[in-house]
């Protein structure tokens, strides 16, 4: 509840994509150079970071939700949601420099994607997570970094 007071969307999960470089081979073409441009905040309980994308697993408000049902809407009409570009829309990544390093989808399709959100009317949403994360998923090569998952107490 306090990420929502600062933020449009939250995640508990600190995805570790963004600790590893584009470069060396990681899956994110916003990261590079170990990083990628952030913010830190924090609340009462917690600090948390600006962040580029997250898994379908975050919260939000549902007045956001239903504004930005379109974006979601073309994310997610396809077999495996496309939620990292949804999300590169909605917090309206633009930096043209990193445009040329990604791979993950056909470069024509970012490419218009990209200057489609950079001329977009809509408000720039701002994404959080928590530091450390207090969500994992369960892949021993995605579990949130700095938390010991394995003696993880509920």
């Amino acid at each position: 509840m306090e990420g929502l007071q600062i933020a449009d969307y939250v995640t508990l999960y600190d995805h570790p994509d963004m600790y590893n470089p584009h470069e060396k081979g990681g899956p994110n073409p916003f990261v590079h150079e170990g990083g990628f441009k952030t913010k830190v905040y924090l609340t009462e309980h917690t600090h948390w970071m600006s962040t580029i994308s997250t898994t379908m697993t975050f919260a939000c408000k549902v007045k956001t939700l239903l504004e930005d049902r379109y974006i979601w809407d073309a994310m997610l009409n396809t077999p495996n949601p496309n939620d990292f570009v949804g999300f590169v829309m909605l917090t309206k990544q633009e930096d043209f420099e990193d445009a040329k390093y990604f791979t993950m989808i056909e470069n024509d399709f970012f490419l218009s994607l990209v200057m489609t959100n950079s001329i977009a009317k809509r408000k720039k949403r701002i994404l959080i997570s928590a530091l450390p994360g207090m969500s994992t998923h369960i892949e021993k090569a995605y579990l949130s970094p700095l938390v010991d998952w394995n003696n993880f107490k509920i």
